[in-house]
């Protein structure tokens, strides 16, 4: 049930960036998979954000991530 809120929230933020990226819709799912939304989910692998990306892949996707920020948790 949370998830399912989680999803009437967040949905509507990652839909239209798909679609304006140019990535298929089915990915949102992803993120319900990976982290049930969850935008401070992190792995015991130390994968972090709702995407679940580690640092190197965060970096090699242009994000900041170091001691002061991790833009891994930021949704967009």
């Amino acid at each position: 049930m949370l998830t399912i809120k989680k999803a009437n929230r967040y949905l509507p933020i990652i839909e239209p960036i798909l679609r304006q990226q140019g990535v298929p819709d089915d990915l949102k799912y992803l993120a319900i998979i990976e982290s049930s939304l969850n935008t401070l989910a992190k792995s015991p692998a130390g994968a972090a954000g709702m995407w679940q990306f580690m640092q190197t892949t965060g970096r090699q996707y242009g994000l900041e991530v170091n001691n002061n920020i991790d833009e891994r948790y930021n949704i967009e």
